[in-house]
């Protein structure tokens, strides 16, 4: 252990605290879990660095982020896509995220989408440019809808898209 600290050690501390952060900005998941391995030092680091990535990445689209996070666990949802790409490798996305993937399991589906309509105020518009009622998806969730694609006024141009899973697993 020891020696692995000593690697952490090599790697960031020589440099003053205020530029650790800005290289772990730079770094891939595949190197920060690496890293993460090294010492407690280095865990801590890595892990308030994805933290903070994935509330840069959710902010946008959610007003809660700590109460998504709640939701995100109960539910066992998965984001996936562009946005996860941008928390894994930031290096490797070249424009703004403007759509949320999510996939949840197949008995969480309907409550995902409740909360996202009751307590994030996003809405399901139809091909009229009117609002679907609840009960209209509750109607396609019955008839095989997989999908529902959910937008609200503020900020404009960001989508999430909820995709149910055909199982009792998000994926």
């Amino acid at each position: 252990m020891l020696e692995r600290a000593a690697v952490f050690s090599q790697f960031l501390h020589p440099l003053p605290m205020d530029l650790h952060f800005p290289i772990l900005n730079e770094l891939d998941i595949d190197t920060l879990v690496r890293l993460r391995l090294t010492c407690t030092a280095a865990d801590s680091h890595v892990s308030r660095e994805l933290a903070g990535r994935i509330i840069t990445t959710l902010q946008p689209f959610i007003s809660n982020v700590s109460k998504f996070h709640d939701i995100m666990q109960i539910t066992t949802a998965v984001i996936s896509g562009v946005a996860a790409t941008a928390v894994f490798y930031p290096g490797h996305i070249n424009c703004k995220v403007t759509t949320l993937t999510i996939f949840t399991p197949q008995n969480m589906f309907l409550p995902f989408i409740i909360y996202l309509i009751d307590c994030e105020g996003y809405q399901r518009t139809s091909a009229h440019n009117t609002p679907v009622l609840l009960l209209e998806i509750y109607e396609d969730i019955k008839n095989t809808t997989t999908v529902v694609r959910l937008h609200r006024q503020s900020p404009p141009g960001l989508i999430i898209e909820v995709y149910q899973s055909a199982f009792n697993s998000p994926l």
